[in-house]
């Protein structure tokens, strides 16, 4: 989808991609990397709510419930 840089945080940049499944989802998988599936960005009616969606998996990422995510699995 993209690349966000500067000004979200001190974590440099963020990429973005479409996971091209029809189920509605969105994730981040560590690493300042966004997913959503095509599923998801066609139930959408505005741009607005996308945004909303990547805000909400960016701070996932800020937060520390990835890095935690993975270590309580024992990955």
């Amino acid at each position: 989808v993209g690349t966000v840089s500067g000004g979200v945080s001190a974590l440099d940049d963020w990429d973005m991609f479409i996971v091209d499944s029809m189920d509605k989802t969105a994730f981040s998988a560590g690493g300042n990397v966004l997913f959503v599936s095509r599923g998801m960005i066609l139930a959408l009616t505005t741009e607005s709510e996308l945004a909303a969606i990547m805000a909400h998996e960016m701070s996932h990422q800020l937060l520390g419930h990835v890095n935690r995510s993975i270590a309580d699995k024992g990955l």
